[in-house]
């Protein structure tokens, strides 16, 4: 995985590589548990991009993302500090060694 910091508006996009079709859910909480945001997205069999959206007026501080599909479960910690967003942190588990989230260009203004 590579990270890089980038303007942040009001959604990013993260490259998302999936074993199946299906849904993906997305969970966005402050660090005191509460939920920020919650979106599902469909995601195809491959390559995906999922654009995380509704994110405008967040306040700085740092926030946990969570994505989870069928057998996918993979967290990384977000860090907003003048309107800039950071990668902090990163845990997941997958079935397979090739790896499940690809980050190549993983945080785009939308």
């Amino acid at each position: 995985m590579s990270a890089y910091p980038s303007p942040f508006n009001a959604s990013f996009t993260i490259d998302y590589q999936s074993d199946n079709d299906g849904e993906v859910d997305i969970v966005l909480t402050d660090m005191a548990g509460r939920k920020v945001l919650s979106q599902t997205r469909m995601v195809k069999e491959g390559s995906n991009q999922i654009t995380i959206t509704g994110l405008q007026g967040l306040a700085a501080g740092q926030y946990s993302v969570r994505i989870k599909d069928f057998n996918t479960d993979a967290e990384f910690v977000l860090k907003v500090e003048n309107n800039s967003l950071f990668v902090n942190k990163f845990s997941g588990s997958h079935p397979t060694s090739d790896g499940f989230l690809l980050f190549r260009r993983p945080f785009l203004v939308s």
